[in-house]
């Protein structure tokens, strides 16, 4: 579902938890973090898990640095 890697796009919150989960918090840290509950985490996760075709953090993590590598790389930046 959703093509290939350069058709994928995350919404604002998911952008906000993978960073979160990019410095190892957990989803009661993310939670706290940003004012909602470890259910609403969990919800934000598994609804980008499905809309991408993801199975667990890792892979979102993955894909969602290398979309932020590319975005850097084609406005120029290091």
């Amino acid at each position: 579902m959703g093509g290939g890697p350069s058709k994928r796009s995350f919404t604002d919150r998911q952008g906000s938890i993978l960073e979160l989960i990019a410095e190892g918090l957990t989803d009661k840290q993310i939670a706290l973090r940003l004012g909602v509950s470890s259910h609403t985490v969990r919800s934000h996760l598994d609804r980008l898990f499905r809309a991408h075709g993801l199975h667990n953090r890792a892979g979102a993590l993955a894909v969602w640095l290398e979309m932020r590598q590319r975005t850097v790389s084609s406005r120029g930046t290091v």
